[in-house]
């Protein structure tokens, strides 16, 4: 004879179906409730490792994303007011886009780990974060190829409208999206 928690889900189920996955994810689910509460408590208390607080942190990728983001502010907010000869011959030397790649490929790499670690406000919250990575992972290989002996004039051929879109509307809409992103245990932060 059956024991009665599998019997008792057959009878709710109406007798249809594989009891046992939803035993196993109600298991799986119950388990997984038990290790964040550990993990929460262990926040609380320190006593988590440094790596498990960069996790619990979602690889600090909003932090990230939003630092280069506002990087980017300044670069298209430079070629803007000083336009493109200035802006290549004093700014944008190969070295600064070449530091600016470091963070960005970083915040495209954390926002894949960190991904479930954090919490949006809405659907469409969610959305629009996916679009702000999926920018991020575009933009990286356009920076890295300055490694590869890419010219900085590859940068200006965006026309300006360009950097007045991302500059005056894109970015800074990015950076509000970001920083409304909550992780995990808010309340751990």
């Amino acid at each position: 004879m059956r024991d009665s928690g599998e019997s008792l889900i057959r009878a709710r189920s109406g007798g249809v179906g594989c009891d046992r996955s939803r035993v196993a994810k109600s298991k799986m689910s119950v388990e997984r409730k038990q290790s964040q509460e550990h993990n929460d408590l262990a926040l609380a208390s320190g006593q988590l490792s440094w790596w498990d607080t960069v996790r619990h942190h979602g690889y600090y990728y909003r932090e990230v994303a939003v630092a280069t983001l506002i990087f980017g502010i300044y670069l298209h907010v430079s070629r803007l007011v000083f336009g493109d000869e200035l802006l290549l011959r004093y700014l944008l030397k190969p070295v600064v886009d070449e530091a600016l790649a470091i963070p960005m490929t970083y915040a495209a790499i954390a926002g894949f780990a960190g991904w479930k670690q954090l919490r949006f406000r809405s659907r469409a919250h969610k959305n629009l974060s996916m679009f702000i990575l999926g920018f991020i992972v575009i933009s990286v290989p356009i920076h890295m190829s300055t490694y590869f002996g890419a010219p900085m004039t590859r940068l200006t051929a965006f026309p300006m409208w360009y950097s007045f879109a991302e500059a005056a509307v894109l970015f800074p809409a990015f950076v509000v999206t970001l920083l409304r992103i909550q992780l995990a245990n808010a309340w751990a932060v």
